[in-house]
C-alpha cells in the first residue's frame, strides 16, 4: 500500500567495500566511503533491474582527469531487487564530480544523465549507449536554460515528460523534449498558491483541531499545457 514498509533481514542492497575496482578506505574521512545516490529502474531490453550509483576510483592523480580518487557513475544489476551483481562503471563519467545518476531508455538507446562539477557548460551531463552493457560515450551537457541546475530526476505524466532538479535553494521543474535525440529542458509556467500547512500527526491528510498549523509556507503549483 506504499504506507507500511517492512525492513528485510538482509537490507544491504549493495556494499561498495565488496566492489573490487572501487576505492574504499573507511580511514579516509573525505573520499574513502563513497557509495551513494542510487537510482533503480527496470530495463525492458535486458530484463533486469538496473541500479546506477556514485562512487570513486583508486586513481593516484597521474592519469586524466589528473585528480586523486575521481568520481564515476557505476552500475549493478538484479533480477529480484534483493541480490545485486556489480556491472562495472562508466569510464566516460570519470571526473572531479560524478553523482546523482539517472538512466533512461529513449529513442532505441540508453541515456545516462548525471551531475558533474558544473564546469563544462552545465551541471547536467549525458552519455549514450546502444544497451546498458555500453559502451557509453559522453555527448556533453544537456540542453537547458538553467545550466546551474543539478541532481535531476526525470518522470512522465501521460505523453508529457518532465525533470525536477535543484537550483540554489529551490526545486526547478521543467518540460523535457528530445529534438534530434538531445535531452532538452524548457521552463514551465508557474502559479503561486497559498493555503494551510500543518503537522499531520495522525497522517490522515486532514487538518485536525489538535494539530499544529504552520504559518507562511508558500506552495507552488505546476501545470502542463495539457
Amino acid at each position: 500500500d506504499l504506507m507500511t514498509w517492512t525492513r528485510p533481514v538482509n537490507n544491504v542492497a549493495l556494499n561498495c567495500d565488496t566492489v573490487s575496482w572501487a576505492y574504499w578506505n573507511t580511514s579516509d574521512p573525505y573520499d574513502g566511503a563513497a557509495c551513494r545516490d542510487p537510482q533503480v529502474h527496470w530495463n525492458d531490453t535486458a530484463g533486469l533491474w538496473v541500479m546506477t550509483y556514485s562512487t570513486r576510483l583508486p586513481d593516484d592523480g597521474t592519469t586524466a582527469p589528473w585528480f586523486v580518487h575521481p568520481m564515476v557513475i557505476a552500475m549493478a544489476v538484479s533480477t529480484n531487487l534483493t541480490d545485486w551483481t556489480d556491472a562495472g562503471y562508466m569510464n566516460t563519467t570519470r571526473w572531479h564530480v560524478a553523482e546523482s545518476p539517472v538512466m533512461l531508455e529513449k529513442n532505441n538507446q540508453v541515456y545516462l544523465i548525471w551531475t558533474d562539477n558544473c564546469a563544462r557548460g552545465a551541471c547536467l551531463q549525458y552519455a549514450t549507449a546502444p544497451t546498458i552493457a555500453g559502451p557509453f560515450t559522453r555527448v556533453g551537457p544537456i540542453s537547458t536554460d538553467q545550466p546551474m541546475a543539478y541532481a535531476a530526476e526525470f518522470f512522465s505524466r501521460g505523453v508529457n515528460e518532465y525533470s525536477l532538479s535543484v537550483l540554489g535553494f529551490s526545486l526547478k521543474i521543467q518540460s523535457v523534449t528530445w529534438p534530434g535525440n538531445i535531452p532538452t529542458q524548457t521552463p514551465l509556467a508557474v502559479t503561486m498558491l497559498r493555503g494551510t500547512t500543518w503537522l499531520d500527526d495522525n497522517h490522515d491528510q486532514v487538518f485536525g483541531g489538535s494539530e499544529v498549523q504552520v504559518a507562511g509556507v508558500p506552495m507552488v503549483l505546476y501545470r502542463d499545457t495539457g
